[in-house]
C-alpha cells in the first residue's frame, strides 16, 4: 500500500487520509448548515403540572377529520412565567415544551398588541388561558399527561 504524502508547510506534513478527513468534515458541517438538518436553537419553556391549574385541562375534538384541542388555565406562577419567558423573547422564535410534546417554533408575542398598540401582558394575566390547536389524538395525550404529571 503506498502512502499519499502532502506537504503543508516546511513543518508539517499529512498523509492522504488525514488531507481527506481535514477536507471532509468541514464540507458535511456546511452542508448541514445550509440543508437546515443542523437546526437552530429555539429558545423553549418547558411546561410542568405546577405551571397549570390541573381541573382547567380540557381535551376536545377539535373537527371531524380526528384533530383535537387541549387547553388549560395557567396558575398565577405559571402564567408570569410565560409572559417573562415571551418578554425576554419578543418577536423571536420560541417553542414550547410539554412532556415529550413540542410546538414547531412560532413567533413570540411582542411587547404591544399589533391592533390596539396597548400593552397585552395584563390582560393577559388576568385570563392566563392557553391551548394547542390541530393536534392528533396522540399528541393531545402526550399533552394532557405532561400537564397532570407531578
Amino acid at each position: 500500500m503506498s502512502r499519499i504524502v502532502v506537504l503543508l508547510d516546511d513543518a508539517t506534513l499529512i498523509d492522504g487520509r488525514m488531507r481527506a478527513f481535514c477536507i471532509l468534515i468541514p464540507a458535511v458541517l456546511l452542508c448541514l448548515r445550509f440543508s437546515g438538518i443542523a437546526g437552530e436553537t429555539v429558545p423553549t419553556i418547558r411546561l410542568t403540572a405546577a405551571d397549570v391549574v390541573p381541573e382547567s385541562i380540557k381535551r376536545v375534538r377539535w373537527s371531524t377529520n380526528g384533530m383535537y384541542a387541549v387547553k388549560w388555565s395557567y396558575t398565577e406562577t405559571g402564567a408570569k412565567r410565560m409572559v417573562e419567558f415571551w418578554s425576554q423573547h419578543a418577536e423571536q422564535k420560541v417553542r414550547i415544551q410539554v412532556g415529550t410534546f413540542a410546538t414547531p417554533p412560532f413567533v413570540a408575542p411582542g411587547p404591544e398588541n399589533p391592533v390596539t398598540h396597548d400593552d397585552w401582558r395584563p390582560a393577559w394575566i388576568a385570563r392566563r388561558t392557553d391551548k394547542f390547536m390541530n393536534l392528533s389524538d396522540a399528541d393531545a395525550t402526550v399533552i394532557v399527561e405532561g400537564l397532570k404529571k407531578k
